[in-house]
């Protein structure tokens, strides 16, 4: 395993996770070429797997997002800007985005599932006109777990189809309730391509009602 070192540039915690920006040695950064791919990142003698919720190819930092509670998220997590960590070059097959141009794109995230979700959607707006209509299925616990609500906007404005399930959503809440994979689409889906990340109870159920909705596995992209 070869490590390089990376800044960090600032920390802040969003919707009860962190968020973490790190500057990359250019090796690492030239290895992230999908969204959904992950790096090691190491911090004193623990080291683990981070999704990166920035697009591959972006000039600014490379964007973590975690929840606290384990000991390397701690570490990590308490880390002031200007400290070292280390981080491996970026693994993983990642989402295939060519496989998806010029069709339907369908895409599920809950949980921390936001990171490399928000990869696919930052590299899918930069070439929105390559990609038929696209559909977001966000499951969240409870609105205040919007990582990146304040992005929603520019999202949807990009021609991003947004759907926000609440698991466990407040008495004012006026949008869809439960299970996120209760609230697929409705119609044929047939040509759609989906792209899959989150909790693996929740990415196996919407597996079986895609695939008995007649939508071919090898159209089904998972990062759990």
């Amino acid at each position: 395993m070869d490590w390089f070192d990376a800044s960090v540039l600032a920390r802040r915690e969003v919707a009860g996770t962190v968020h973490v920006e790190l500057e990359l040695p250019p090796p690492v950064k030239a290895s992230f070429q999908r969204p959904g791919q992950y790096l090691l990142v190491q911090v004193g003698s623990i080291h683990g797997p981070f999704a990166p919720a920035s697009a591959p190819g972006e000039l600014g930092p490379l964007e973590l997002l975690f929840k606290p509670g384990t000991p390397l998220t701690d570490a990590l997590g308490r880390l002031d800007a200007g400290a070292t960590v280390k981080v491996s070059l970026a693994s993983g097959a990642g989402f295939p985005l060519a496989e998806a141009k010029g069709k339907a794109l369908l895409l599920v995230a809950s949980g921390t599932g936001q990171a490399p979700m928000r990869s696919v959607i930052e590299s899918v707006r930069r070439h929105r006109a390559d990609y038929g209509p696209v559909t977001l299925l966000l499951g969240v616990r409870d609105s205040e777990h919007l990582a990146f609500a304040d992005e929603q906007h520019a999202w949807e404005r990009d021609g991003i189809e947004l759907h926000v399930t609440l698991s466990r959503g407040e008495p004012e809440w006026q949008g869809r309730k439960g299970r996120v994979q209760l609230h697929l689409p409705a119609g044929d889906l047939s040509g759609t391509v989906a792209f899959l990340v989150g909790q693996r109870e929740m990415v196996a159920e919407v597996v079986a009602e895609l695939e008995r909705r007649g939508l071919p596995r090898k159209q089904i992209f998972l990062n759990v």
